[in-house]
């Protein structure tokens, strides 16, 4: 079950990433700062949302952090 801080967390990184037109991992970092939160904390909650972690991932294959899975299209 999602808390309501989890749900609000994932809910304000996607308005972030809608409005600012940014990427998954730039959007957290944003949500981070404009919060004055722990980066501990914030992974906590994207721990627990694997819909937002595998954003989180794919923006990070996508900027070479993280070594690129292989996708099968179906």
């Amino acid at each position: 079950m999602v808390n309501k801080f989890n749900a609000e967390v994932s809910t304000a990184i996607e308005v972030i990433v809608a409005e600012k037109n940014i990427n998954y991992l730039d959007a957290v970092m944003f949500y981070i700062e404009s919060n004055g939160l722990e980066l501990e904390s914030v992974a906590e909650v994207i721990k627990n949302i694997p819909s937002l972690k595998a954003k989180i991932y794919d923006a990070c294959s996508d900027l070479n952090l993280v070594e690129k899975v292989n996708k099968l299209d179906f």
